[in-house]
């Protein structure tokens, strides 16, 4: 039995731990184990959820021509978000150029 704990659920979701905290608080989410003082995750379990979520289209949709840019996953959009912030605090604090004020 593979078992997974918080951390790694919250990597392979790209959700924040804090959200499996609150999903377990609230029973919703995956079935867990505590065991003592950790939770731990059955993969067995985890994909069962997952696949629970699976939806399919009963009819094609009228926007079906439409195409839909693929969304990034939250952490990898907070993380550009992030790496932009980063870098235009970073170009604010580059060294002027070789401009004499004094002549």
């Amino acid at each position: 039995m593979k078992l997974m704990n918080q951390k790694e659920l919250a990597e392979r979701w790209c959700i924040a731990e804090a959200t499996l905290e609150r999903w377990r608080s609230i029973g919703a989410g995956p079935p867990y184990l505590k065991l003592v003082s950790q939770v731990r995750y059955r993969l067995s379990d985890v994909e069962a959820f997952e696949a629970a979520g699976l939806t399919t289209p009963t009819r094609p949709s009228r926007t079906s021509h439409i195409s839909v840019p693929p969304q990034q996953p939250p952490l990898a959009k907070k993380q550009q978000q992030n790496a932009d912030v980063f870098a235009k605090a970073l170009s604010s604090l580059q060294a002027p150029s070789n401009t004499c004020y004094g002549n």
